[in-house]
């Protein structure tokens, strides 16, 4: 897989003083990951062996483009605008992957694959409105001139694979031609971001300065926005919302409180801010842009957009890592038709969206992320390392920004649970809610100690998934009688109430069924009640399902 050559990154500025490449990766992270990768370093070597994986980074992969269809050159009003607009989107997918395959393995087949598809996309002469443009060009935007930065800033053994002038002139004009689709101020929430790293990369690629800064004040404040906001705008400052005052009882906050306003829609939405706004923040570092830290605008002197508003990005990602490990979160109604508490659509989901921010501070800003954003940590070095990718963001961060210094100080998560026979083991559990917990481990046997506190001990576990619910048991010991309780999507939506007798902590296994399937939830929650005691629980088995 990985050849003799070793393409050579080169590193330029243009006249308009833009780093190259430095759509969300720069040439010394190239060079970095392709020496480790190369060397089978870790993480390097897992994160690599993931990408390598990836249907989209082989050598024989196809292309959505249609060479016979003339709605790729210009691309239609409406739905049949939508339909090329996600096989641009596709394409840029594979286009990133196999820039990638190709700085670290050299193989001429992967640069090949990467000029095929943006000469192929350059051919684009004129595009018309069309729904949900602003998401799937913003998404396909970035990845285009993400792969072609890479492509005009390193060698190939062959000439005819080399980004000339005319690869340049085309793929610019390309570009101009789709620009309007990412160019608006009213979009909504992470249709905002999404749009707007689009609108950034192209800017910095064509070598814009005047728009590069407008795509960094939409980014960090987005002031065009504010007297429509009403909670839905998608920059830092309004789409990670911050409260000095409790918004229900008027009670001062301290600190103020942070909260990701997209979450009271549902979880997969919310995550689409924090990864697009990573990329976009990850794109200003490169290019060593820093911004006013109250207008947001680029200023010579200011923070960087990482720290903008006290970390404000990296308090968002903390807030969805803490509730979707099954912690007790709360929501303020802040945008107009929100319910005044969380949806649950897909609580429990981690995607993969937190690399950016952990490699940034932990090896390349060199702080304590451990401390400022302790969930994130658990979530990326538990579910998420290495880091695979979405449609929607390049991933791989492993790959793209550990440092050398990462050799020494990485941690990957542990092997999968393969649950044979559908046994959940309750030491895994994510989140302690209420009274106290403590794993105990007996002759290599783990489990978990609940005791109740305030007549209630609760944990949840966020890697019980969408099995199928049917006939189940439990093995467990108690010292008192308590009640269990077993619910999916919330506490109160009971799947299963068990009576517990007092086993004098000697263990029993109790049978029992689970009814309804437990809304759009990966979180299972065990919440324990009785006057006083505590209970072990071992495992949780699943054995046949409900006809």
């Amino acid at each position: 897989m990985i050849t003799e050559y070793v393409p050579v990154v080169n590193e330029y500025r243009d006249r308009a003083g833009f780093i190259h490449p430095g759509i969300g990766v720069s040439a010394d992270m190239l060079r970095t990951m392709q020496r480790h990768a190369r060397a089978g370093d870790q993480p390097w070597r897992a994160a690599f062996a993931l990408l390598s994986s990836n249907p989209r980074a082989g050598v024989d992969v196809g292309m959505s483009y249609k060479d016979d269809s003339p709605d790729y050159i210009d691309v239609p009003f409406g739905d049949g605008g939508l339909r090329v607009a996600h096989d641009a989107q596709r394409d840029a997918d594979t286009a990133s992957k196999q820039a990638l395959m190709y700085v670290i393995t050299g193989d001429r087949r992967h640069r090949g694959n990467c000029m095929r598809i943006l000469r192929a996309w350059s051919r684009v002469r004129s595009a018309a409105l069309h729904r949900d443009q602003q998401i799937r060009w913003g998404i396909a935007l970035y990845k285009l001139c993400f792969s072609a930065e890479i492509m005009r800033c390193t060698s190939a053994e062959d000439e005819a694979l080399l980004w000339s002038g005319d690869d340049d002139e085309r793929f610019r004009r390309f570009l101009s031609v789709v620009e309007f689709t990412v160019d608006g101020w009213w979009y909504f929430m992470n249709q905002h971001s999404y749009a707007l790293k689009g609108y950034m990369a192209k800017s910095v690629f064509c070598g814009e300065r005047t728009k590069y800064n407008v795509a960094v004040e939409r980014a960090t404040v987005h002031h065009a926005y504010e007297p429509h906001n009403r909670g839905r705008s998608g920059s830092i400052k309004y789409q990670i919302a911050s409260f000095d005052r409790d918004p229900e009882t008027g009670e001062r906050l301290e600190p103020p409180f942070i909260e990701v306003v997209e979450a009271g829609r549902d979880q997969a939405h919310a995550y689409g801010n924090i990864g697009s706004l990573s990329e976009i923040a990850m794109t200003t570092f490169i290019q060593h842009t820093l911004v006013d830290p109250v207008t947001g605008c680029a200023a010579d002197d200011g923070v960087g957009m990482f720290e903008f508003l006290s970390d404000r990005l990296l308090s968002g990602a903390e807030y969805m890592a803490r509730y979707n490990l099954g912690y007790r979160t709360k929501y303020y109604k802040t945008y107009f038709d929100s319910l005044n508490s969380w949806n649950r659509r897909n609580f429990g989901r981690v995607d993969p969206v937190f690399g950016i921010l952990y490699h940034y501070y932990k090896y390349i800003a060199r702080r304590d992320i451990y401390s400022l954003a302790p969930h994130v940590c658990e979530i990326y070095e538990k579910f998420s390392s290495p880091e695979s990718s979405l449609e929607e963001f390049v991933g791989y961060s492993d790959l793209l920004y550990s440092t050398d210094e990462a050799a020494s100080r990485y941690v990957l998560s542990p092997a999968p649970d393969e649950r044979r026979g559908g046994v959940y083991m309750c030491a895994g559990f994510t989140a302690l809610r209420s009274g106290e917990a403590e794993i105990i481990d007996e002759g290599g046997a783990k489990f978990v100690r609940l005791t109740l506190r305030n007549k209630e001990a609760e944990i949840a576990d966020r890697t019980f998934g969408h099995p199928p619910l049917g006939r189940a048991a439990l093995r467990y010991r108690t010292n008192a009688a308590l009640t269990l309780s077993i619910a999916k999507y919330d506490p109160s939506n009971a799947l299963a109430v068990l009576t517990l007798p007092d086993t004098g902590m000697e263990w029993r296994e109790i049978t029992f069924d689970f009814h309804g399937n437990g809304e759009d939830s990966t979180i299972l929650f065990y919440t324990v009640t009785g006057e006083a005691g505590s209970v072990d629980l071992h495992y949780l088995k699943l054995f046949e399902e409900l006809k």
